[in-house]
């Protein structure tokens, strides 16, 4: 009777031992695991330190300034066009004609006006003429003639108003025929796209298969530009970052060119006063495009420094204390948060160089996900 009432007192006894033997294990196991969670369960993103090269990058903004370029319109972008003699590329000189639209009545008209001024013209220098020659006849009558056959004759004065009134109106004609002359010739010249600069052809409007402009609301038809002596300008407080011979690549609508800087009085620029905190940069382009038009914006990318074979680390990793110490947080092998605190170097915007207190590998946890 007496062993059975010991027998619960024994399993009371050992229980707690089998508890304990499962639980150590598990415990231990756990500390070695990688941990990025604190003891609440907070995730945190970290960043690695890595080494390379790194590069202070900032973007610098240019505009396209042709020297030289006109826009070209008709007067009734509705006509058609009939005759096209040069193509977007093409080279035109002052006076070449580029395009036109029919013009066939306009010049049947200044035609038929010139062909009646010419016969005012030559009516009316008959009529001096025939005057003149009259006027003489007359004078040389009447001196051969008494007095009394005189008062019977016609006077010079008397001929010559018979013959300046019809004078006159040979000259109103021709007056006439002037002003529709002009008229015609202008109405011509509206229908035609004529270069008055020495460039080439960087814009043309779209024709359907009718020679119709198919852009109702274009406001020119076609755009000549000096492209050789065109350049591109930034308005940069990097501005002495650029030196004269140096070339970069800009991006213009998803496209790449290369350009150079010039000195700004090599393509006839102006410079700003020496005090404005941003001055003028002037670049050529190696290879002239007609797809670049006036006003077009480039950007480039411009290294302002840069540091090669150093260990760097995500600037959003690095806090940096007013005192001028920057530390970092690191995840310990528990899970809990402790600083280290770190030396820097070079600092290109994105990253900062690790000069001490981190090694390759190490991670930071990002201040955004310390929140």
């Amino acid at each position: 009777m007496r062993e059975k009432r010991f027998r619960p007192m024994v399993w009371l006894l050992v229980l707690p031992l089998l508890f304990c033997g499962c639980l150590l294990p598990q415990e231990e196991s756990m500390r070695l695991a990688p941990v990025v969670t604190n003891y609440a369960g907070v995730v945190y993103t970290q960043a690695a330190v890595q080494r390379g090269d790194i590069e202070k990058i900032v973007q610098v903004n240019c505009m396209y300034l042709p020297v030289d370029y006109e826009e070209i319109s008709v007067s009734d972008i509705s006509l058609p066009f009939s005759d096209i003699y040069f193509q977007l590329g093409d080279t035109v000189e002052p006076g070449d004609l580029i395009a036109q639209q029919d013009c066939t009545e306009l010049e049947e008209a200044l035609a038929a006006s010139r062909a009646a001024y010419d016969e005012a013209e030559m009516m009316r220098r008959h009529l001096e003429a025939e005057r003149d020659m009259r006027m003489e006849q007359q004078r040389v009558l009447r001196a051969q003639v008494s007095a009394t056959e005189r008062e019977n004759m016609q006077t010079v004065d008397e001929i010559r108003e018979q013959y300046d009134a019809r004078i006159v109106r040979q000259q109103d004609i021709m007056d006439i025929q002037e002003m529709r002359i002009a008229e015609y010739e202008e109405k011509i010249r509206g229908r035609k796209l004529i270069a008055s600069i020495h460039g080439t052809i960087t814009y043309m409007a779209g024709l359907d298969e009718k020679g119709v402009i198919t852009n109702r609301y274009a406001k020119y038809e076609a755009v000549v530009s000096d492209i050789e002596s065109s350049y591109f300008r930034a308005d940069t407080e990097y501005y002495a970052y650029f030196k004269t011979g140096n070339t970069y690549t800009v991006t213009i609508r998803s496209g790449y060119y290369e350009i150079q800087v010039v000195d700004p009085a090599e393509m006839g620029g102006t410079v700003k006063d020496p005090s404005e905190p941003k001055q003028y940069v002037y670049f050529k382009m190696l290879t002239p495009d007609t797809v670049i038009e006036s006003g077009d914006y480039a950007s480039l990318k411009l290294t302002l420094d840069s540091r090669h074979d150093v260990l760097y680390l995500k600037n959003s990793a690095i806090t940096r204390l007013e005192d001028g110490r920057s530390l970092v947080y690191m995840i310990d092998d528990e899970g809990m948060l402790h600083i280290q605190y770190i030396e820097t170097g070079f600092d290109s915007g994105s990253y900062t160089e690790i000069l001490s207190g981190l090694a390759e590998g190490d991670q930071a946890v990002i201040k955004d996900s310390l929140k």
